[in-house]
């Protein structure tokens, strides 16, 4: 189905909603976040069948929390995380810096692209990203 130009005007502006900053995470929602990480990146990597060493890709990665937890999970594999905000980014680096963690990979992605490198990844995963529209 081929949409109308009309109907490509507001899309755009859905994405570019999506780029809006959000506000910095307390402690207490970092901590849930995280904790909330532990839960669901084994089950995660069950469901895509991760092994170590792989590399992964978590689209629209938010804190960083995710992308983390499965960072260490693969060792000497390696981590892309994307996110559209400069915030979230930063948030990311700066959580995995203090994690100790050299194998995770922060990339800015586009509305429209990932800006993942080409066949970079063994598995690439996207959660709550729909609510940016």
């Amino acid at each position: 189905m081929r949409l109308k130009p009309s109907v490509l005007v507001p899309l755009a502006t859905l994405a570019a909603i999506g780029a809006i900053e959000a506000q910095q995470p307390s402690a207490r929602q970092i901590a849930q976040e995280r904790a909330q990480a532990e839960l669901d990146a084994p089950k995660l990597a069950d469901v895509l069948a991760l092994e170590r060493g792989m590399s992964v890709a978590d689209i629209g990665a938010g804190g960083g929390a995710v992308a983390v937890v499965l960072a260490r999970w693969l060792g000497s594999g390696r981590m892309f995380a994307t996110d559209i905000g400069s915030q979230q980014l930063a948030t990311i680096r700066k959580y995995a810096a203090r994690e100790g963690l050299d194998n995770v990979t922060v990339i800015e992605g586009a509305a429209d692209a990932t800006n993942l490198p080409r066949a970079c990844c063994d598995a690439i995963f996207l959660r709550h990203v729909y609510h940016h529209n």
